[in-house]
């Protein structure tokens, strides 16, 4: 048949979250933590199942890209928790070398032929696997990331990986919204700048209406009523 343009949200969510549990599971086994390793090992078989049972790639696709997964999730485990002369040595180069070779590895080679093989099939079009792929590469580096404390590199990470997500279930389709902040919801914004900027010094760090009122008590009413 045609190659797919796009994969429905559940496919896409559910794949991301095989990643998730895949990446932790190797994260635990890293640090010694068998217990949590193994529950993540399980909700990763569950995980399997349920998008097998989805059946909305070939099954050959769809073992690919769990295979990916995979291997996307152990190559940043492994980056990010090396052990014993390998992790020194690792930590040493990445002093004065910084971190540019840290997508370099057998790992990632495996990563690259599973979506190589993927791409062969035509069943995907070119931009759907672009975006499954990078997806996969980047939720493996956001939970080792953030398993590190890495905090500024976990949010880059996580925002790759929720971008390359949207699009591959939404194709180039534009969502169009309103921006309710302020008018049905209060919080600090464009909407309503003139209330916030006149509050006193107590509630400067208020970021919602909740916390506007807890800062200001039964002041609060008369600012919300003009508002």
């Amino acid at each position: 048949g045609d190659a797919a343009a796009t994969v429905s949200y559940g496919f896409a969510s559910s794949l991301r979250w095989a990643c998730w549990d895949a990446s932790w599971h190797w994260v635990y086994r890293r640090i010694g933590k068998e217990t949590r390793a193994w529950q993540h090992l399980d909700e990763w078989i569950r995980r399997e199942h349920a998008l097998k049972e989805l059946s909305e790639l070939p099954q050959q696709v769809l073992g690919k890209l769990l295979c990916a997964a995979w291997e996307s999730a152990q190559h940043a485990a492994l980056q990010r928790w090396p052990e014993g002369r390998r992790g020194l040595r690792s930590r040493i180069l990445r002093l004065f070398r910084g971190r540019g070779d840290e997508d370099v590895g057998p790992h990632r080679d495996l990563f690259d032929q599973h979506f190589d093989d993927i791409r062969a099939t035509g069943a995907l079009s070119d931009a759907v696997w672009e975006d499954l792929k990078w997806m996969l590469w980047n939720v493996g580096w956001y939970v080792a990331n953030r398993s590190k404390s890495y905090a500024s590199e976990a949010r880059l990470t996580l925002m790759r990986a929720e971008r390359h997500l949207q699009r591959a279930f939404r194709g180039e389709a534009q969502w169009r919204g309103v921006n309710l902040g302020g008018w049905f919801i209060l919080d600090p914004g464009t909407v309503g700048a003139s209330l916030w900027e006149s509050l006193p010094p107590a509630a400067r760090g208020a970021r919602c209406e909740w916390d506007l009122c807890e800062a200001l008590g039964q002041d609060a009413w008369a600012g919300l009523r003009g508002h």
